[in-house]
């Protein structure tokens, strides 16, 4: 009877050394990850019960409050890039104050030439550089206008496609819920999944502004700032 306490002690230092085998894989994969913004830590807890020291399935260290501030701080720098970019087109299209192409220099030089030709209508040349003048402000009227046009169907174009990417983005959202409530159900560890739903929320958040719920089995609930729901699974 005595030879039978052999084996298990020996199955529960084996235990006991593969988990802190898992304990040190983890850190090692922790310092690995560092410099990747879209991989979380993992900690990997031991309790120590009847059968001897186990590793616990790994758990994602996550700060809420902290994903929350880049959130917004990623739609702050997207709302901002759009904001610089749209500028910056119609200064060069309106032209830079003082400069002869600028919409500004052109109006008032006509409006120069106008006068001139109207106090000396029989001044040689004066006719011509009035016609010359015209010319060139229609046309920087038109181009213009053709810009605003333009800018106009590229927003309709570019909604379309966010409307696709959000809907895209939302169905990916659902599956990883589903795959997270299930892996979760099983005791395996989700913190690739995780990563994965933080990265698809991060995207998200560059085209609409959203309120995330996280639940407790590590699902979440994603909705819009009028409480509409757009993930519930």
């Amino acid at each position: 009877m005595g030879f039978s306490t052999i084996p298990s002690t020996l199955d529960s230092s084996t235990q006991s050394i593969k988990a802190q085998h898992r304990v040190i894989n983890n850190i090692s994969a922790n310092l690995a990850g560092a410099s990747d913004p879209d991989r979380s830590a993992t900690e990997v807890k031991l309790i120590n019960d009847k059968f001897g020291v186990r590793a616990l399935p790994g758990q994602r260290i996550s700060d809420p409050v902290l994903t929350e501030d880049v959130r917004l701080k990623t739609m702050g720098v997207s709302y901002l890039a759009t904001m610089q970019e749209t500028h910056d087109e119609i200064m060069r299209q309106f032209g830079k104050p003082g400069d002869q192409n600028s919409l500004g220099s052109r109006l008032t030089h006509l409006k120069t030439r106008l006068g001139a030709l109207e106090d000396a209508p029989s001044t040689p040349g004066l006719g011509r550089d009035v016609l010359s003048s015209l010319t060139k402000t229609v046309s920087g009227i038109n181009n213009l206008g053709k810009f605003f046009q333009d800018e106009r169907m590229s927003a309709e174009n570019g909604l379309q496609d966010s409307v696709k990417n959000v809907n895209g983005i939302l169905q990916a959202l659902d599956t990883i819920n589903k795959d997270i409530s299930i892996a979760t159900g099983r005791g395996d560890t989700t913190s690739t999944l995780e990563d994965m739903q933080d990265g698809l929320l991060k995207e998200l958040s560059q085209y609409i502004d959203i309120k995330i719920q996280r639940r407790g089995d590590k699902t979440v609930e994603v909705t819009v700032n009028n409480g509409k729901p757009l993930v519930l699974s």
